[in-house]
């Protein structure tokens, strides 16, 4: 009897362990709540010999993090505001140039981007070595990187757009002031008359320059009334003009020859790249009598004689074949270092040497990586006798060289440092990690909600929108619209797959360019993910494209239907998209409409149906939400709407006292919340609102948290505060 009764004893005891560890979801960690499961001893049974189910007590499981039931605030809960700090890193690098420290090291100089302050960087072109890094006193980022024949080095900043120097001879940076004419960044410079320097801008109806020699900035006169970028600003030492390309408000591409002294102007635009969408007159430089133009998104270069005005074409050695329009994987071209006629680039993983007398263009046997930005030709010494073009490797911080005399490209990791930056966008995966997308200089980061563990990804770029689609993100990056899909778990790197290219297609009528997928939706319902992106600068009418999430096949990609709008906000029910308009055309473009829309796309019928806003128009529906109550719920503008999705018509809307900048493509976001609320942010108040679905009044529950949330299983709230995210709780 006493074996029997510790028999059943044991067989107890093994009932109560098993039945308190199951629970495992997916790999998933066990949920932070803690459950307290209690036993009580009871006399064991010795008489007949019987199995018994274990006491109900004993049978409790710890909830799975998806079966969590959030906790829902009131507006008299307060607050619990926690900075879990940032989450991406950059080092991201807009453009470089070299040339030779103090002691004869040949160098290469760049800015990374970063926050609060950008850093302007000094490397061993040779070695990757991280000699010196100069903190720059405003700005977080800079878009050129200009060596003077002086040796000094110019910096254009952004974010606070000043102008830097870099002393070469006291090895100090000084900071010159804001850049003239209201320019939010510099672009392309170039070195004149008298060591005189002229740059491109952005944001401004004109170009403007710097005197060394005063030490003072100015602004050149406009040469169009209606300008928003000048790309780039060449000089031709033979005949002592400038050229200048511009890019207008209403989206044509100009290009100038100016005389710096007289500021006599002539508009030599080729016919046939004034109206061209796809192209802008970006980069650009000057080789003998050849203008030397390309555009990054395209990567395609073309020339132009300056002395005859026209577009011209070369020839490749050994073939017969005009080429006018030539593809090159780099950014900046460089002169041949003993011949100004002569420059290289790069084409498919080789120098290749252009001739502009000859007008013919040979492949070299150097090997050249295609991340090259701006080929520099430096002397290295030792091993490597004559030249070399070096560059930085892509944005990720390492330098390269393709040697002329040994013909290999050499990569250089480099230990620059890299600095935290603005996330645009975050997801949240069934699983409970958050995805957090880096703005300039990418990056990604993942936070575990249920255990606090962090880590950051370095493999996309700018990501600009994500969606989670159960444990798989969804992904759109900067500038080519690139839509990609993957997973990663703390430890283990990830493998991340390009889906759809949205920026360019060929083959959809009234297709225009696109940079930036904003807006995403995951629809379990349908095994679908909707993507809507907005167009690129120049352009007017965004992009759609649904995918199978089950086969990554893309089984819908269109010109949005409704022209000179983009979708910037989505929402599902029963087997219906509805999607919310913005009117704002791409980067610095003026609008043609101005009145925002509501569609509804039938899945099942491919049909979109038009719902023109009950209130005044208003330039975006900026977000959508389902609520518990069956109906849509949007923002135009601080107008909040109610939409019967089973009657088809706008219920009520409502006006609400919250302050907006009128931002068309990102202003508001909706979550749903219980039967009797939603919940709303303002990227403007950076405040979270819970609103009555009774009398559609929105109130302040959290104060200046941040923009964009995103709530979680137990009811905490996410948000992106500048480089930070932020978590609200509203209960221990």
């Amino acid at each position: 009897m006493k074996k029997m009764a510790l028999y059943l004893l044991a067989l107890l005891i093994m009932t109560m362990m098993i039945s308190c560890s199951s629970g495992e979801y997916e790999g998933d960690s066990v949920s932070e709540t803690t459950l307290e499961i209690t036993t009580t001893q009871k006399p064991v049974e010795t008489t007949t010999p019987k199995t018994t189910e274990a006491p109900a007590e004993t049978r409790l499981k710890p909830v799975k993090y998806d079966d969590m039931e959030p906790y829902i605030p009131t507006v008299e809960d307060k607050p619990i505001v926690t900075n879990l700090g940032n989450f991406t890193k950059t080092i991201y690098i807009r453009m470089n140039d070299g040339g030779y420290d103090k002691d004869g090291t040949p160098v290469l100089y760049f800015v990374t981007d970063g926050n609060p302050k950008a850093l302007f960087v000094i490397a061993n072109a040779v070695t990757g070595e991280i000699l010196r890094e100069f903190e720059l006193e405003h700005s977080t980022g800079a878009w050129e990187v200009f060596v003077h024949s002086s040796k000094d080095v110019y910096i254009s900043g952004h974010g606070k757009p000043y102008f830097y120097v870099y002393n070469h001879e006291e090895d100090k940076i000084e900071n010159i002031g804001t850049l003239p004419a209201g320019s939010s960044l510099g672009q392309v410079m170039c070195e004149g008359e008298n060591g005189i320097v002229y740059s491109g801008s952005t944001d401004s109806l004109t170009y403007w320059g710097y005197d060394p020699n005063k030490n003072e900035l100015f602004a050149m006169p406009q040469l169009i009334d209606n300008a928003t970028r000048h790309m780039a600003t060449v000089y031709d030492p033979i005949d002592k003009k400038l050229y200048v390309s511009v890019l207008s408000k209403d989206s044509k591409n100009l290009l100038f020859r100016v005389d710096p002294v007289t500021l006599e102007k002539t508009d030599i635009t080729p016919a046939e790249y004034i109206d061209a969408k796809k192209y802008n007159f970006y980069d650009m430089d000057l080789y003998g009598d050849v203008l030397v133009i390309r555009y990054p998104s395209t990567a395609e270069m073309i020339l132009y004689d300056i002395r005859k005005n026209e577009l011209i074409g070369f020839q490749k050695e050994n073939s017969d074949t005009l080429e006018k329009v030539i593809i090159t994987n780099c950014r900046q071209p460089a002169a041949d270092p003993e011949d100004s006629t002569k420059f290289y680039t790069v084409i498919s993983g080789k120098l290749v040497l252009f001739d502009t007398v000859t007008r013919t263009y040979s492949v070299t046997r150097t090997n050249a990586s295609n991340n090259f930005i701006r080929m520099v030709f430096l002397e290295l010494g030792g091993k490597y006798e004559g030249w070399s073009a070096c560059s930085l490797y892509g944005h990720e911080g390492s330098i390269q060289f393709s040697s002329l005399s040994t013909s290999l490209n050499y990569v250089m990791d480099t230990d620059v440092s890299g600095q935290a930056n603005v996330p645009n966008c975050f997801a949240l995966t069934k699983s409970g990690v958050l995805y957090i997308g880096g703005g300039f200089g990418g990056s990604t980061g993942l936070y575990d909600v249920k255990t606090g563990e962090s880590t950051i990804y370095s493999q996309l770029g700018q990501t600009e929108g994500m969606v989670a689609y159960n444990n798989t993100v969804y992904f759109g990056t900067y500038p080519q619209a690139v839509i990609h899909f993957g997973a990663a778990s703390m430890k283990n790197m990830w493998a991340v797959k390009s889906v759809l290219t949205m920026g360019n297609s060929t083959t959809i009528a009234g297709y225009e360019p696109q940079d930036r997928p904003y807006t995403f939706l995951a629809i379990p319902e349908e095994k679908l993910v909707a993507v809507c992106s907005v167009p690129a600068q120049n352009s007017y009418t965004g992009a759609m494209a649904l995918f199978d999430a089950g086969t990554n096949r893309v089984i819908k990609h269109i010109a949005f239907p409704v022209d000179y709008q983009c979708g910037v906000s989505m929402a599902y029910k029963d087997g219906v998209i509805y999607i919310g308009t913005s009117t704002r055309a791409g980067y610095g473009t003026d609008a043609k409409v101005f009145k925002a829309l509501l569609l509804a796309y039938d899945i099942e019928s491919d049909t979109f149906t038009e719902y023109e806003l009950p209130m005044s128009p208003a330039a975006a529906v900026t977000a959508l939400t389902i609520a518990d109550d069956g109906k849509l719920y949007g923002f135009a503008y601080n107008f909040l709407f109610c939409f019967d999705t089973e009657k088809r018509e706008f219920v009520s809307y409502k006006q609400q006292d919250i302050v907006c900048n009128n931002q068309t493509w990102r202003e508001f976001t909706l979550t749903p919340g219980d039967d009797t609320c939603i919940f709303a942010s303002c990227s403007y108040t950076k405040t979270l609102y819970r609103i009555s679905l009774e009398d559609m009044i929105a109130v302040p529950i959290a104060e200046g948290v941040g923009w964009h949330h995103i709530m979680d299983h137990y009811g905490n709230f996410y948000f992106l505060n500048d480089i930070n995210v932020y978590k609200v709780s509203f209960k221990e």
